[in-house]
């Protein structure tokens, strides 16, 4: 893949830039923002409260994230159905093991 810097010195603000830069990744670079976001929140949450409720918490905001993230058009569809996944398997698991 070549990278255009005639178009990347004509962006002006951040916006756009991480625009161009996500579109350069097909979609990675706010993928993978949205998984260091589910990790950071799974440690800052197990901190105060127990592991299943603090990765039912982290993934179901991960995955409202996600979810606006995709229906922007900047990331796969594979992103919020995996955290809405993960977010029902641990729900399951809460409610079958209390």
């Amino acid at each position: 893949m070549t990278y255009n810097i005639t178009e990347l010195q004509s962006k002006t603000d951040i916006g756009s830039l991480i625009t161009f830069a996500n579109s350069s990744t097909q979609g990675v670079l706010l993928g993978f923002l949205t998984i260091g976001i589910f990790i950071i929140l799974l440690v800052n949450l197990k901190k105060s409260s127990d592991f299943v409720e603090s990765f039912i918490v982290s993934s179901f905001l991960t995955f409202i994230l996600a979810a606006i993230f995709s229906f922007a058009g900047w990331i796969n569809i594979i992103y919020p159905l995996a955290y809405l996944m993960m977010t029902a398997f641990a729900g399951l698991y809460m409610y079958s093991t209390r």
